[in-house]
């Protein structure tokens, strides 16, 4: 699937999915532990990792958008991103609180998670000053950075491609955020690229065209919109056979 990371056995299997790879090094029994065994303790780290996968792909999803031109991109969706962001580090930090570690089980899959989060959010997104409103991940990022296995695998940046001009080809990355935009609209997705001179719509423009009973006009992407739509014709009833009782 040319997924990564990935994990290449000695057999030759591939394990890949980072918490895919966590479970199967906690089977191998090497210590420490980074999952406790405890199954409160257990919810509350894989609960965690939750949350700071869901901030990575906030992130993600705004550097997606911020590379398609500037004339296509969306201010709501990203500052919709931007608030799950706000609120993800918000949520580790409350969980945190004044503690070296996110349990009493130390240091585990939880504070790993976190981790790559946080050091994502300065790699990508530095604009974004999580380190301001929430101190004690100021000092949990610290400490992890510390550890060799966090030094040695710090990401290095990397320039990225702005994804087209709006006369080129439509590429993967456009469509993908496109796709993820229609599906928050409500609307069906319009996978050619929008002509020179045009724009499409954000969602609160959808939504009122929606309500006004306009629909996207498929044999015209010059303008997508237009054509009224057709009111649903009846289907007509089949009549009940009759049955004669006489026999």
């Amino acid at each position: 699937m040319g997924k990564v990371p990935a994990l290449i056995l000695d057999d030759g299997r591939v394990v890949h999915d980072s918490s895919v790879i966590v479970e199967y090094l906690e089977t191998l029994g090497a210590l420490p532990e980074l999952i406790p065994r405890i199954a409160e303790l257990r919810v509350a780290h894989k609960q965690i990792e939750a949350l700071a996968d869901g901030i990575s792909d906030a992130v993600m999803l705004i550097v997606l958008e911020n590379s398609r031109p500037a004339t296509m991109r969306s201010a709501d969706w990203i500052e919709r991103q931007r608030g799950k962001i706000l609120a993800g580090t918000a949520e580790l930090s409350r969980l945190l609180a004044e503690r070296e570690w996110f349990t009493e089980a130390g240091f585990g899959l939880a504070e790993i998670a976190a981790g790559c989060a946080l050091g994502y959010l300065d790699l990508r997104f530095p604009e974004f000053d999580w380190r301001a409103s929430a101190p004690n991940l100021t000092r949990l990022y610290a400490r992890l950075s510390l550890r060799p296995s966090f030094a040695e695998t710090k990401p290095e940046p990397q320039a990225l491609p702005v994804t087209r001009s709006r006369a080129g080809p439509s590429p993967v990355i456009d469509w993908l955020v496109l796709r993820l935009r229609s599906v928050r609209c409500g609307e069906s997705f319009h996978p050619n690229p929008s002509p020179a001179g045009t724009s499409r719509l954000s969602c609160k423009a959808v939504a009122k065209r929606r309500q006004a009973g306009l629909s996207r006009v498929r044999n015209n992407p010059a303008t997508h919109w237009g054509r009224p739509r057709r009111p649903a014709m009846p289907r007509p009833r089949r009549r009940a056979k009759s049955i004669d009782k006489s026999r």
